[in-house]
């Protein structure tokens, strides 16, 4: 009877044992599962993102180049003046309040 007892107890115990060098092994995966990996631009190398960036940027500067921008600004300051004048509180400078209180 008391080896029937022992018997059972290094049975459970070496099935405990196998259970956690199992989760222990897929833990220490390095790969990420198919869903956890990054897609899109996430997937792509830092370098890449940044030429792809660099990229967009100088064909926007073409596109408008120095007019396009000056008129962008023009268009920006005027909008946020008339929106000032009418009272529209979301265009108040938050730097004109004293300790950024209202």
């Amino acid at each position: 009877m008391f080896f029937r007892f022992l018997a059972f107890n290094l049975y459970f115990k070496s099935s405990v044992v196998v259970v956690l060098q199992l989760s222990i092994m897929s833990k220490d995966n390095n790969n990420p599962p198919e869903k956890e990996k990054y897609r899109g631009f996430a997937s792509w190398p830092k370098e890449k993102i940044q030429e792809a960036g660099k990229k967009g940027g100088e064909a926007r500067k073409e596109q408008l180049g120095l007019k396009g921008y000056i008129d962008m600004g023009r268009k920006g300051g005027m909008a946020r003046s008339n929106a000032a004048a009418k009272g529209d509180p979301s265009t108040s400078d938050k730097s004109d309040k004293k300790d950024g209180k209202k």
